[in-house]
């Protein structure tokens, strides 16, 4: 998850920062700004009161339908702010609120900060992602008996489609690799999501969609593989300039250079497409939080199944008794079987002089 973000705060709150707390509370009953500004106050009081604020928050979100009420709500149980317990349950609750407001006609719900700190947020809580680490809070993550993987797709595919470029990679190369044994692997969704990301300048989708085309994981398209090809290269991406120079006089490929390429293929050096031990610098362990630097280098990969890494034998351990156990041998399938499509590919285009 993204840094959390602190309170928000409706500029038009201070019309009422001049009036004494009494007059707010004597108002509060029937005038939303003052309750944004008694909740405001409770914060700023000493070490902040949480459950105070949070209390007049509840209020204009509910009897007002206030969005920034609403938005602090679920930022106070999100995170637990002002000593109030951070409860994602709670916040999600609140989360689906707006998301339920959102699919009706009331375009005020409809801001970037929102699709970005709930649309986003929600939809990753729904497939069990963690909060952000805030101030030495736990991070929490939903209980199995509270996710919704359906309904977590749901909304981070809108997230995509509103121009959310880092959700569309990032669910466009689960749905293309299958790598969630809870979410089915879907060439056609993880193509239309990659497009999208490649659309909003990701150079690394527009050469997965070039690949995609080339080998076969989608009906062969020569055109759209010089396409997205030609965009990768256009965005930076130093792997796309390396492939297209390799195959500017033809959509073949010469005997020699793909016995190379099927050399790497065996040695699992050129297939990251399909793999994911590239598609993210973070340990495969979900409680875990490290990535790979330039200090700690790269991350021990399964020799089983080269589909997952960790920061530590630790990590692997964990992960392997949560459920890495079932998964690696699933997993060490897709990848041969990804393997000898690739192989397969190479040798149908193969052109001798």
């Amino acid at each position: 998850m993204d840094d959390p973000p602190s309170l928000y705060l409706d500029p038009d709150y201070q019309m009422a920062q001049g009036w004494p707390l009494t007059a707010l509370q004597q108002a509060s009953d029937g005038n939303v700004q003052a309750l944004l500004y008694l909740a405001i106050a409770a914060f700023k009081n000493g070490n902040g009161n949480g459950s105070e604020a949070l209390k007049h928050y509840r209020k204009a979100a509910r009897d007002f339908n206030n969005l920034e009420a609403t938005l602090n709500v679920i930022k106070i149980y999100e995170y637990g702010l002002g000593g109030v317990a951070a409860d994602l349950v709670r916040a999600c609750q609140w989360m689906k609120k707006v998301l339920i407001t959102i699919e009706s006609t009331q375009e005020q719900w409809k801001h970037p900060k929102i699709r970005r700190d709930i649309i986003v947020n929600y939809g990753w809580y729904m497939l069990g992602a963690r909060t952000s680490a805030l101030d030495g809070q736990p991070q929490l993550e939903l209980p199995e008996n509270k996710r919704n993987v359906t309904d977590g797709l749901k909304w981070l595919e809108r997230a995509a489609e509103m121009g959310e470029g880092d959700v569309a990679s990032t669910l466009g190369n689960i749905y293309m690799t299958g790598e969630n044994p809870k979410i089915p692997q879907n060439y056609e969704k993880g193509m239309k999501l990659l497009q999208i990301a490649a659309e909003l300048g990701n150079g690394k989708c527009a050469y997965q969609l070039s690949i995609s085309y080339m080998i076969g994981l989608v009906p062969v398209d020569e055109g759209k593989y010089r396409f997205w090809s030609k965009k990768a290269v256009e965005l930076g991406y130093g792997e796309a300039v390396e492939r297209i120079a390799m195959h500017t006089k033809g959509f073949g490929i010469q005997r020699e250079e793909a016995e190379k390429e099927i050399e790497k293929l065996e040695r699992e050096e050129d297939i990251e497409f399909i793999l994911t031990t590239d598609e993210s610098t973070k340990c495969s362990n979900p409680p875990c939080e490290a990535r790979e630097t330039d200090e700690t280098g790269l991350f021990k990969v399964c020799v089983a199944c080269r589909h997952v890494k960790y920061c530590s034998k630790h990590c692997q351990k964990i992960h392997w008794k949560s459920g890495h156990k079932q998964d690696c041998p699933k997993l060490k399938d897709q990848k041969e079987e990804a393997k000898k499509t690739n192989i397969d590919m190479i040798r149908n285009r193969i052109v001798d002089d």
